[in-house]
């Protein structure tokens, strides 16, 4: 005889979250259903300490990154805050560019 043994799987879909600079240098998550936040910044990115929450207060330019997690799945947004005056002249998808 052949043995069998059945699975079931559920396919959960990957978190998409989105990164809004929602003035008075606050960044925040938009969306809900995520349960983590974990934030970092620099070229390699570089984890924020205590940095656990939908929002973020930035002091300086740079590029800001936030990993999120949804039912055991992980995903990412990423900003870019310019120096005040600094022209930008390209927008990625799921990056987004604004000046302080």
């Amino acid at each position: 005889g052949v043995d069998s043994v059945t699975h079931s799987v559920t396919v959960k879909p990957l978190p998409h979250p989105d990164l809004v600079d929602i003035g008075g240098h606050v960044l925040s998550v938009s969306g809900s259903g995520y349960t983590q936040f974990i934030w970092s910044t620099g070229t390699p990115p570089v984890v924020i300490a205590g940095a656990t929450t939908s929002s973020f207060n930035y002091t300086d330019a740079g590029t800001y990154i936030v990993a999120v997690d949804s039912n055991g799945c992980r995903g990412y947004d990423s900003i870019v805050i310019y120096p005040e005056g600094v022209q930008t002249t390209h927008k990625n998808e799921n990056k987004r560019t604004v000046s302080i």
